[in-house]
């Protein structure tokens, strides 16, 4: 059973900024009077989420990469448009809004279906099995998650080809998001265990669902844009691939969800429930174990798989491209080529993606930076701001390293690391990037 979530301590700056630290001391959102939240998830990267007055909602992580979001109206139907951008490259997709106990969710739509008879390709096993080399064996990303993931050595469907394709295209991105943050990244998973074959068949099951789904979808697909439903309305088992960072509460407490951990949903959630308890099939070393409960908000599920939906689809793309080639078998007679849905005519990235994203970006780093300093000049005064907690110093990121020291004293040791400096004591790490605090163990 999960337990109720320990108590954040929010310490509130005469600005009208609020920093939520958790009952160990760690920084985990920090609240600005511009309407940004800032994120500070374990071991993942530094979110930033802004709702503008207009009903635009922009997210950003690394500089780089993020999406710019906007009701727009197509067919009289009112749709969400998102206009990501991964590493520099801008792409459109949308989103049906709709509504689950309660809650707002937005449910990813194709830009283009594919047709039937490749549906049915897709879905059904080879004749016989593929080999299929990939290319990817040396690549950065590959090494930095250490034997977490392994791709099949040959394939008897395509569902199990789009599962390596999944987890492949999940971490590359989170590896090239995190290399945007400007430091060298630490390969942490070494404490963990790979994905098993048990876990990675039941995200191939997944895989083979929802190309089932694109399949009925693209048969009813009307000027609407087709009859849409959530993922809680079917009461069906639903496996998520996380392809970010988040903190929950789980049955051993707080804990991480990250990039490449799988998740499991059994059934519907509870009616009027806000998150569902899911299980861990799958996780690195430092983040929510294998095996325990974790409550999840049902925006974060549905998010997690959107991005699956959209990963998936474009890796069918890839199957279709490369039929007949590298081992994938020809695509049978009229199967080939796509069908537009309603949406394909807004297709058209937003151009301003990467200047709203570096904007943001900038603003909420020196408002933040400057609610930082406020706090740490007050542990250094002994000034005292309004708190819903004890009123105590803390290590915050953004702190330099002599309002570092002021706090915690000086470290045991000093280990550099290019241009990182990792204090160590007794039992607590703390990092610095170009003289910054930027991590906390």
């Amino acid at each position: 059973m999960v337990t109720e979530r320990p108590a954040m301590h929010i310490v509130t700056t005469p600005h009208g900024d609020s920093i939520h630290r958790s009952p160990s001391g760690q920084v985990r959102e920090v609240h600005l009077s511009s309407g940004a939240t800032v994120y500070h998830p374990p071991g993942g990267l530094r979110r930033v989420e802004l709702a503008r007055p207009d009903g635009q909602v922009v997210v950003a992580s690394a500089r780089g990469h993020g999406y710019v979001q906007r009701p727009i109206v197509v067919r009289n139907t009112t749709i969400i448009k998102r206009t990501y951008l991964q590493n520099g490259v801008p792409m459109a997709r949308f989103y049906r809004p709709r509504m689950f106990n309660g809650v707002a969710l937005f449910v990813y739509r194709p830009m283009r279906y594919y047709r039937p008879a490749f549906y049915r390709w897709a879905y059904n096993p080879w004749r016989l099995p593929v080999v299929y080399v990939w290319g990817w064996a040396r690549s950065p990303w590959y090494g930095y998650y250490g034997g977490y993931f392994s791709p099949y050595p040959m394939y008897e469907s395509p569902s199990l080809w789009l599962t390596d394709y999944l987890i492949a295209a999940t971490l590359e991105s989170a590896y090239q998001e995190r290399m945007s943050t400007n430091s060298t990244p630490t390969n942490n998973y070494a404490g963990g265990q790979p994905i098993t074959p048990e876990t990675k068949q039941a995200i191939a099951e997944e895989v083979r669902r929802q190309i089932d789904v694109l399949r009925m979808e693209q048969n009813q697909v009307s000027s609407s844009g087709g009859s849409v439903t959530t993922i809680f309305s079917d009461n069906a088992q639903h496996v998520f691939v996380a392809n970010s960072s988040y903190l929950y509460n789980s049955d051993a407490g707080e804990c991480a969800v990250n990039e490449g951990d799988v998740l499991v949903m059994t059934g519907a959630p509870p009616a009027n429930a806000s998150s569902a308890d899911v299980r861990a099939l799958s996780s690195r070393g430092q983040d929510c174990a294998r095996g325990s409960t974790v409550s999840v908000p049902l925006q974060d599920l549905q998010e997690m798989h959107n991005a699956m939906m959209a990963t998936v689809d474009r890796g069918l793309g890839e199957l279709q491209a490369k039929q007949g080639q590298d081992g994938i078998p020809a695509l049978p007679q009229g199967s080939i080529g796509t069908i537009d849905s309603p949406y394909a005519a807004e297709a058209q990235p937003d151009e301003s993606v990467a200047a709203e994203l570096e904007g943001v970006i900038k603003e909420t780093d020196r408002a933040e930076q400057e609610a930082i300093d406020q706090v740490a000049t007050a542990a250094s005064t002994k000034l005292t701001f309004s708190t819903s907690g004890p009123a105590q110093p803390t290590l915050i990121p953004g702190l330099s390293t002599d309002q570092a020291k002021a706090i915690q004293g000086e470290p045991q040791r000093i280990v550099e690391v290019g241009n990182r400096k990792i204090y160590v004591y007794k039992d607590l790490k703390i990092t610095f990037t170009n003289g910054r605090l930027t991590d906390i163990e």
